[in-house]
């Protein structure tokens, strides 16, 4: 048997189902990838001996070759000899804005390092493309006020000090490379300090922005869209401001959205992110009866749908 909760990125499956108008039912679309042992949709990847806390891998079915860092760590504590052959089950699957369907697959057991990819049908079969490592990033605030961003688990990346241990810190990766990091000092020191990083080589560099004037309320969520376009949730601080909108220049202004009830308190912001390839905010409608929590869902960061919770 498997224990799935044990290493939940490590196990899942995968279904693609079309409708054929003719016979008025549906049928299982062939994807390219195999079957795992434990019935999962996987792939099959070669790795070398590893090295100084890396390891070169190959994958069977396109061809692709890579190289991760994985850290000594990890090897001294997980890694198994017969990792030479792994079967790696794409846990993560959704379509994409293009249409395309895009997988995520955990590279090796009790680790965030992901594989990413595209299947693309040419009309006929579905094809990989666009096959590539994706990085794992946490962000990491100590005891002594130290902000840094944790990459792949053992990879300390300082960002600043001397921040307040009590803070936040809010990380929002757009790609594998950009994100944004956003620390807010502790309320109870006075007024919080909220600075906003941004890198584009993920923060070997990055750049600074001081949002303690322009933000109100305290942050609970941060998500940008592309293009500069970003979104922040924040709670009820007096004002009647749940949520910011980042415009391209950079400008972070007041933001509303229809939450379905016309009389309400106020709105508090709970959380903003990406979830399966989805943009995610989430609200909370004091009504001083029955609160209600709704989420916007949107695909594209501009069109939202409302769903009740």
């Amino acid at each position: 048997s498997y224990d799935a909760s044990t290493d939940p990125g490590g196990f899942g499956s995968v279904w693609l189902f079309a409708f054929d108008e003719e016979k008025q039912e549906y049928s299982e679309v062939p994807l390219p990838l195999k079957s795992g042992l434990y019935g999962e949709k996987a792939l099959t990847m070669d790795c070398d001996p590893p090295t100084d806390g890396l390891v070169d891998f190959h994958i069977l079915q396109n061809g692709f070759s890579g190289s991760v860092n994985v850290g000594q760590e990890y090897l001294d504590i997980w890694w198994d000899l017969e990792w030479s052959s792994l079967d790696i089950a794409v846990s993560e699957a959704y379509f994409s804005e293009r249409g395309n369907i895009h997988c995520l697959a955990q590279l090796f057991p009790k680790n965030s390092i992901r594989l990413e990819f595209d299947l693309v049908s040419d009309g006929t079969e579905y094809h990989m493309e666009n096959m590539g490592v994706r990085n794992a990033y946490a962000s990491c605030l100590t005891g002594d006020g130290e902000l840094s961003v944790l990459v792949n688990g053992h990879e300390k990346r300082p960002v600043t000090d001397g921040c307040s241990p009590a803070g936040t810190a809010l990380l929002f990766m757009e790609s594998n490379e950009e994100g944004h990091l956003l620390y807010c000092s502790d309320p109870a020191a006075g007024l919080m300090e909220k600075m906003l990083f941004h890198t584009k080589d993920g923060w070997k560099t990055f750049e600074t922005e001081d949002l303690t004037t322009m933000i109100q309320g305290y942050p609970t969520g941060l998500l940008f869209t592309g293009g500069g376009i970003g979104y922040m949730t924040v709670t009820y601080h007096g004002e009647p401001i749940y949520l910011y909108r980042c415009e391209k220049d950079g400008n972070w202004i007041p933001y509303q959205m229809d939450v379905g009830e016309t009389r309400y308190s106020y709105v508090d912001g709970e959380y903003a992110g990406r979830i399966y390839g989805k943009y995610i905010l989430r609200l909370k409608v004091v009504t001083g009866e029955k609160d209600s929590h709704i989420r916007m869902e949107s695909q594209d960061g501009e069109w939202w749908e409302l769903i009740r919770e």
